[in-house]
């Protein structure tokens, strides 16, 4: 049975862990600001890119199906997977939900395209150990990657997407990540990249939302035409690829914001409980030498009384 000393050590190793718990919030607090921004300012490049696809695609002078990386397969015998996660943990369900989703989403893709296989690329040490131990096999994994997303692959990552696809060597393209919608919320989500999907160009030229276009001058002006160099074709033709790998980047960017908010308040719960559990460890120390002491004292007048009857 625990006496008086252990719940002493007790609460002071406790304590000790709680310094470092909230020693990590501040961290991630002060990280999750500036990925935060960083995700918001590539969700805005990607929104001006899909807006200024979107404009040379309604230019009515050439047919967006002619679009290499717009035209679906006949058939799907080969399917590319990119999954975004965490290279650490200590950031509370943010990597078991995507875990989840990523079982859901390949059993989504082996349901749909019973014939197709499956390629995965992982950005995430996290992802990959947990592939690892589930089984899932990937032809690659990037498990060193630098703090900044911006330093990641991701480019490398969609050139290679691209050349295979227009080399017919991948049928269909995804890409699974944790978005962010806000410092509380982070949803897994599984969105498709290749081929192209125009019903998705219009969200994501939506993406900066009513507010955008009530500041935009150029959204104000009326009856204008634009005048596309060399010609829309060529313009849809260049800024598709960019926007593939935009999507690539900003969904690091997201993940990366994701991580600090969760990790954050990860810690802060962390730090909460460890407050409760010294006042409970505390508590229990203060009874067990309350009734140390009393055990004394019974012993002392004990001792008197026997004095006092000899």
């Amino acid at each position: 049975m625990a006496n008086y000393r252990d719940y002493v050590r007790r609460v002071a190793s406790v304590k000790n862990t709680k310094k470092i718990t909230y020693a990590m919030k501040l961290v991630a607090a002060a990280k999750m600001k500036r990925a935060q921004d960083a995700a918001l300012t590539a969700r805005e490049y990607t929104a001006e890119l899909a807006n200024s696809l979107d404009k040379a695609l309604s230019a009515g002078e050439f047919n967006p199906e002619n679009i290499k990386l717009a035209q679906s397969k006949k058939t799907t015998s080969k399917i590319g997977l990119i999954v975004i996660g965490t290279n650490r943990g200590l950031c509370g369900g943010f990597n078991t939900n995507l875990n989840k989703k990523l079982d859901l989403a390949l059993s989504e893709l082996k349901e749909n395209f019973p014939e197709a296989k499956i390629e995965i690329t992982i950005l995430s040490r996290k992802a990959a150990e947990y592939c690892r131990r589930r089984g899932h096999a990937y032809i690659e994994s990037y498990e060193e990657l630098p703090e900044d997303p911006i330093n990641w692959p991701t480019k490398d990552i969609a050139q290679s997407l691209i050349k295979k696809f227009l080399n017919n060597e991948l049928d269909r393209a995804y890409i699974l990540y944790s978005e962010f919608k806000s410092t509380l919320t982070q949803v897994p989500t599984l969105k498709q990249l290749l081929p192209f999907s125009f019903e998705s160009l219009r969200s994501l030229s939506n993406t900066l939302g009513g507010e955008n276009e009530k500041n935009n001058s150029f959204q104000k002006i009326k009856n204008i035409k634009i005048i596309f160099e060399p010609d829309p074709q060529g313009v849809a033709d260049n800024l598709m690829p960019k926007l593939v790998r935009s999507q690539i980047l900003n969904a690091a960017l997201e993940v990366k914001a994701g991580e600090y908010s969760s990790r954050m308040r990860a810690m802060d719960a962390a730090t909460r409980n460890a407050n409760d559990l010294i006042k409970k460890l505390q508590l229990t120390a203060n009874r067990l030498r309350q009734s140390g002491i009393t055990s004394q004292l019974l012993d002392i007048l004990g001792g008197a009384e026997a004095l006092k009857e000899n």
